[in-house]
């Protein structure tokens, strides 16, 4: 570059966005392994991007996971018991500009030890809603795409996960141990 009398800089502003951990508000003693989010927390999120962007965001239940249709939910290693999930999808699209629109699906959290899919969904939605008013990529997205984004395709599996804290439990697949499948990591 230099001999090309091209002067190499930085971009301070760029750098510091990049360095700066999106959380969404939330880390601490609360969050799981190092600040990964709670199936409660991730649903929370959902529902407060719908409540700010009603007219871009709707949290759509899409059914109940296998715990909730057999609870309680109990498994002997770890020791834990629940009643299992709602599942959900937020629903982003602007709802005041009328179809039909090219569907885009996003989903995370279906191998449940891959704990950091999640919030990588939790971030596109961010960055969607955000940014709809000032980046024109993000508003040309939601106003004429039909997005659906489900961050955690597997809360009962990641719930067994993140009950581990700093340490995940190895959970493979859902909480569903019928057949002599135990779900776990050989």
């Amino acid at each position: 570059m230099l001999t090309a009398g091209l002067k190499p800089t930085i971009d301070q502003k760029a750098t510091q966005v990049v360095n700066t951990p999106r959380t969404f508000g939330k880390s601490g003693p609360d969050t799981f392994f190092g600040g990964y989010h709670t199936v409660e927390d991730v649903q929370t999120f959902l529902d407060q991007e719908a409540a700010t962007y009603p007219t871009l965001a709707e949290k759509v239940d899409i059914g109940l996971t296998w715990c909730a249709l057999h609870a309680p939910c109990t498994q002997t290693n770890p020791n834990l018991t629940w009643n299992g999930y709602h599942m959900y999808v937020l629903h982003i699209t602007n709802q005041n500009i009328p179809g039909p629109k090219p569907v885009f699906w996003l989903e995370g959290g279906l191998h449940v030890r891959e704990v950091a899919n999640p919030e990588t969904a939790m971030n596109y939605i961010d960055y969607l809603l955000s940014n709809y008013n000032t980046n024109a990529d993000a508003r040309w997205l939601v106003d004429y795409q039909d997005i659906w984004v489900m961050p955690i395709a597997n809360p009962d599996g990641h719930h067994i996960v993140e009950a581990g804290g700093n340490s995940p439990y190895y959970q493979r697949k859902n909480a569903n141990y019928t057949n002599g499948c135990n779900g776990l990591a050989a």
